[in-house]
This record gives C-alpha cells, structure tokens and sequence, in this order.
C-alpha cells in the first residue's frame, strides 16, 4: 500500500539497471580471451554474448567458471569458426552433451583441457577421439579416464597427440565412493602403438602402472621428451632405465615421491626402488635439463655427483625431502663460472662438491631452494 499526500507529486520511480547483453558489446578483434575461475560471474547467457562479439577467437580459457552448462558450451562452439584451443576445467555442470558440441568443431580444435571433470563418464570421454587434429589433452582428475577410454581416444586422434595428461587425483577420504584409477600398463601399449608423436606425458598419482607398462612405452614413444612420474608406486629402476635407454630426447623427468620404501621389521633396513641405478642411466641422456628426485632416499652422494658430471644440460635438479644427501655433495663453495655458463649471465653457477657445475639445485625438506 502507498500513502500519497495531496499535492506533493508521486516520485518516478528509477530505472532498474539493465543486465549487460549482447547489444551492449561491440565487435572485438582480440584472439586470446582467459575467463579462468571467473566463477559465478560467468553464466550461460554471458558467455554466448562474449562469443557472438569476438568470432576471431581461437583461445578461449574458461576453467573454474562452474555455473556454465552445456547451453554455453553449445553456444560458444557454434560462434567461434576459428577455435584452436579450449580450456574447461572445473567446470562441474557439463555433461556428454557437451563434448557432443565439441567434436562439431574438431577441423580446428588442437588442444582441449578437461581437468577435474570427474562427472564426465567414460563413455562421453572416447568421443573426444572424434577431434582428428588434436594435439594436446588434459583428462587429469577425470573419473571416466580407463583403458579402454584412452584405446578408443587413441584410435581416433593418436597419431596427432603430442601432449597428454591422464594424472590421478587422490581420493580425499570424504567422498562417498572412493576414486580408484583406471589407468594401467595396457592404456601405456596403447599409447606406444598409436602415439609415436607423443613428447610430454603425465601420469601424476597413476600408482597402477609398472615398470613394464613404461619399458613397452619408451620402445614405441620414443620421441617423450618430458615425463611426469609423481607418486608412481609402482615404478623402480627398472622402469627409468628403459625409459633413459629408449628416449635419448629425454629432457625433463619428474620422480618425486616414486617408487617404494620397505622396512624390515627386525632389522629396521630400508630397501627402496629408486636408487643409484637411476642416476647411472640418467647420465645417458644428453638433453636432460631438469630432473625432480624429491623424495626418493635410496641415493647416494656419489652417484648424484656421477650423474652432473655427464649431463651438462642439467638446469635444475630438486632434491626436496631427500634427508640421505649430505654435505659431501651440497657443501662445496662457489666456483667460477665455465664458458658454457658464462652465457647465462653472472651468478649462474656453483660447483657442488667437486662434481660439476648445476644452475639451480633445491633441497630440504621444505620448499628451500639453492640457487647459484
């Protein structure tokens, strides 16, 4: 109810603000657009406004914007005719219709992220194989992600993959149905058969696969160039001696936390599955520019002081948690720079123990870092 006074005029009432739409937005020309974690502020509507605007995109980046469902997807795809390279992850509300949209733009689509998706089933993953010109994938967390899924990827985009994540995520002990991996040594044959392009995989949390999978692996994808083995469980030296004898471009290798270590109950020895071994046949590979040991304690000074003498690309070596290493290797003080590091400017160089020269070395059981 209103009370209106005589003679006093009734006030207009204001104008409520208008939603911004697409009549709001001009024409734009830009190609990369990173709407990333924009959350709530992103909704189907906005999205296909955006889109209509900038038909010249071809990177679209909108991981964490989780109010999007498959309307937006469908929409965005549809207006975007030169769309390269598609980032969707966290986005929980997407279901199969949505890679349906997708696979409709698979003449340009080259990279597609999926991470943390774990309400897409396997069955909507294999469409993904429809992308014939895909180069990179991202299915880290995803649920659906089995044996099966990737033979059925494989089958259809293997020969132009270059780059795949197929990593775990733990299961946080508060879900409702444990998330178990299905990646195993036989996803590894696959990709060793239909991915001789592949140079980067990751496999983080994948503590299924062994070091037979990875032997077939480094036969058939010997052109990896950067492998991601954290946390692997299952994976000793065996496994990183074959991936070292079969991938001579091996530049970057991350074993933090890999492989197993066993306590005898009466004597208390432990015996673990990355040791010296692994430095040995690291020391074969010319190209090596970055390796992550964090973790793994069944190495010596010696053999570390083996391993930078032979590879001098060696940039970085990150030896967090690894408490055996002493001072023997760690405590040697500054030496001049060589003319190989020279180039790098000054300061870029140390000497570690009389055993070479390393850029950048971390240590500790934090996050310390070392750096010359």
């Amino acid at each position: 109810m209103r009370l209106r006074l005589p003679g006093k005029p009734e006030p207009k009432p204001k104008p409520k603000p208008k939603a911004l739409g697409s009549k709001f937005l001009i024409v734009c020309f830009w190609q990369v657009l990173n709407l990333a974690f924009c959350g709530r502020a992103m909704s189907d509507r906005m999205l296909e406004a955006v889109c209509k605007a900038s038909e010249n995109l071809h990177t679209l980046q909108l991981g964490g914007c989780y109010l999007l469902t498959d309307r937006g997807i469908a929409a965005a795809v549809k207006a975007l005719p030169r769309l390269r390279i598609l980032e969707l992850s966290s986005c929980t509300k997407l279901s199969e219709n949505s890679l349906d949209s997708i696979v409709c733009v698979g003449d340009t689509l080259e990279s597609l992220a999926l991470r943390r998706c774990p309400q897409l089933k396997a069955e909507a993953l294999a469409r993904i194989g429809e992308l014939r010109h895909l180069r990179r994938l991202s299915l880290e967390g995803s649920q659906g992600v089995t044996d099966d899924t990737v033979r059925r990827i494989v089958a259809g985009c293997g020969a132009s993959l270059e780059e795949l994540d197929l990593s775990h995520l733990p299961d946080s002990g508060f879900t409702a149905v444990p998330a178990t991996c299905g990646v195993t040594d036989e996803a590894l044959r696959v990709l060793a058969k239909g991915c001789s392009r592949l140079r980067r995989l990751s496999l983080r949390n994948v503590d299924t696969i062994t070091d037979e999978g990875l032997t077939v692996l480094a036969s058939g994808c010997r052109f990896l160039a950067d492998i991601d083995l954290a946390r692997c469980k299952a994976v000793s030296d065996d496994g990183v001696e074959a991936l070292a004898a079969g991938c001579k471009g091996l530049e970057r290798l991350s074993l933090n936390a890999a492989g197993r270590t066993d306590v005898d109950e009466e004597t208390g020895a432990a015996s673990h599955s990355i040791t010296d071994r692994t430095l040995r046949a690291l020391g074969g590979c010319p190209r090596l520019s970055r390796l992550d040991l964090s973790w793994c304690r069944g190495m010596s000074d010696e053999f570390l002081g083996e391993l930078i003498d032979s590879a001098d690309a060696l940039d970085a070596l990150v030896l967090r948690g690894c408490a055996q290493i002493t001072d023997i290797f760690l405590g040697a003080p500054p030496c001049p720079l060589s003319p190989r590091t020279r180039k790098k400017g000054p300061g870029a160089a140390r000497c570690m123990g009389g055993h070479g020269i390393v850029r950048r070395v971390g240590v500790g059981r934090g996050a310390q870092q070392r750096e010359g």
